[in-house]
């Protein structure tokens, strides 16, 4: 035992216990200070995360061997890489982000391209309806679905939902437009009720028109095809649906427009006022 009697009654028991330790380690052990056992060793990666000026929603990532910085987080974002693997912060997917294009059997989880999306949801074959666009009447004197129309599809469906007319006992009337500016034409058309000037898509059997009501809860629902949108000759239309007359479940309507030139766009309008209500959507028939 170590000679205290210079220091007895100037130092505390416990410091008796240290300076009786013969090395470091001792001491360590005896001021439970024994690294890493106690205490964490000293890490260059933990000196630099200690050194770094961190918010709320912040990221740490590193920049070198044992060297972090922080990249402040945003609402709805992705974490992507640069060329050089350097991360940021996007809300979109950045340029030069690929995927594979799968299958249409292939059941995978990977990110798809956009061909491969458009064949699938257009049907996986042919046949298949892709929404193109929409409009919403609202005292409308006109609903113009424009441009919609392209060289992609060659038919067109358009669904019509709570059409209603601001007028009683009018008709429904759709013409079709030319041009990336539509023009809308007003000859040429042919129909169950002779109409040269638009087509109806409310025809009775006795070839007279269905007048609609203006009544709430009397709202019309209506599908028309347009064919050969894109081809040389004659535009067919054929519409079905319902005019909600009590005595009517529904009607069958057909016509042209007798002329070869390209179609763009699709009008609908009243025979007299404006159209109150009507929700008008677009979609192509997918080719293949």
């Amino acid at each position: 035992m170590a000679d205290t009697t210079q220091i007895d009654g100037e130092v505390t028991t416990f410091a008796y216990t240290l300076l009786n330790d013969a090395t470091a380690a001792d001491a360590r052990t005896t001021l439970g200070l024994v690294i890493g056992t106690d205490v964490q060793a000293e890490d260059a990666a933990l000196t630099s995360i200690a050194g770094l000026a961190t918010a709320a929603n912040t990221l740490i990532y590193t920049t070198a061997l044992d060297t972090y910085a922080v990249i402040a987080s945003a609402n709805s974002s992705l974490l992507v890489t640069s060329g050089t693997g350097v991360p940021s912060l996007s809300t979109a997917i950045p340029d030069g982000v690929t995927a594979t294009t799968q299958s249409a059997s292939d059941n995978s989880t990977k990110v798809a391209t956009t061909a491969y999306v458009d064949s699938a949801v257009g049907g996986g074959g042919g046949g298949g309806l892709v929404y193109l666009g929409s409009a919403t009447a609202s005292a409308s004197a006109t609903v113009d679905l424009d441009n919609l129309l392209s060289a992609t599809y060659d038919n067109y469906v358009v669904m019509v939902n709570d059409l209603l007319p601001a007028t009683n006992s009018v008709n429904l009337h759709m013409r079709i437009g030319t041009g990336a500016t539509p023009t809308y034409q007003t000859t040429t058309y042919i129909d169950g009720l002779s109409n040269t000037t638009h087509f109806e898509p409310f025809v009775r059997a006795d070839r007279s028109a269905y007048a609609l009501s203006n009544t709430s809860g009397r709202e019309t629902a209506l599908t028309v095809n347009v064919s050969n949108a894109n081809g040389g000759g004659d535009k067919s239309f054929y519409a079905i649906g319902n005019p909600n007359i009590a005595t009517l479940p529904g009607c069958i309507s057909y016509g042209s427009w007798q002329t070869a030139t390209v179609i763009t766009s699709i009008r609908f309008y009243m025979s007299s006022g404006n159209i109150a209500t009507g929700e008008f959507r677009v979609y192509g028939i997918a080719n293949s």
